[in-house]
């Protein structure tokens, strides 16, 4: 399955100095939150599986750390849209269903950023910057066999007070848990195009824990 995520920060613990040879090498590569949680941002956490999806209604706009965490036998899908007016809530479901199962974007639609699970049952964490509106938080969970169901369930969500820019920083963000700190300065980026190709500065990819912004620059 392919995931649009969007605009977000991740972090990646790679045990590598370039990223092309993954394949044909034995590499131990890991996820950790552990430099995002440095960064001080509040924090949200949204719970996915059969027993539905736990996400806050309404926050301030600024800068998040958002975790996905679904429950122990499913991997989980997560991304923040902007849906346009006149859609049932049957056919928003659908339409954001095909986004994440399929990555058909939608005409109107707009994507914020999100991440998928890496392993079963695992969370994983990601920065985002919100702007001030409505949107929905679009969530999830699917089991690992082949042709299983993909279950999607959406949470309206109400981004209030004032637009904040989010420009990346060329210093250190201090610790403080607000929403309004300014966005970190990303280690590694990592470019996503119409043609699926994958763009990667700096290249090689220096080891140990870094900072990924990810972005799609397509317009589908």
């Amino acid at each position: 399955m392919l995931r649009s995520i969007g605009l977000v920060l991740m972090v990646c613990a790679l045990l590598i100095g370039n990223v092309a040879a993954l394949a044909a090498q034995d590499i131990d590569i890991s996820f950790s939150d552990v430099k995002l949680k440095e960064l001080g941002y509040p924090e949200i956490h949204i719970m996915v599986g059969p027993d539905g999806v736990e996400a806050p209604p309404e926050i301030e706009a600024g800068c998040y750390l958002v975790t996905l965490h679904p429950t122990e036998e499913y991997s989980a899908y997560l991304d923040f849209m902007k849906q346009p007016a006149g859609l049932s809530e049957e056919e928003a479901t659908e339409l954001a269903l095909q986004a994440a199962a399929s990555d058909l974007v939608q005409p109107d639609w707009e994507y914020l950023g999100g991440t998928n699970t890496f392993e079963i049952g695992v969370p994983v964490s990601f920065a985002i910057h919100f702007q001030p509106g409505e949107y929905v938080t679009a969530a999830s969970y699917y089991a690992p066999e082949e042709g299983a169901e993909e279950v999607m369930t959406l949470v309206p969500l109400v981004v209030t007070g004032e637009a904040t820019p989010a420009v990346m920083v060329a210093t250190p963000v201090v610790a403080q848990a607000s929403p309004v700190a300014d966005a970190p300065v990303a280690d590694v980026t990592l470019e996503m195009t119409d043609d699926l190709e994958y763009i990667v500065s700096p290249d090689p990819v220096p080891s140990g824990p870094q900072l990924w912004e990810v972005t799609n620059t397509g317009t589908e």
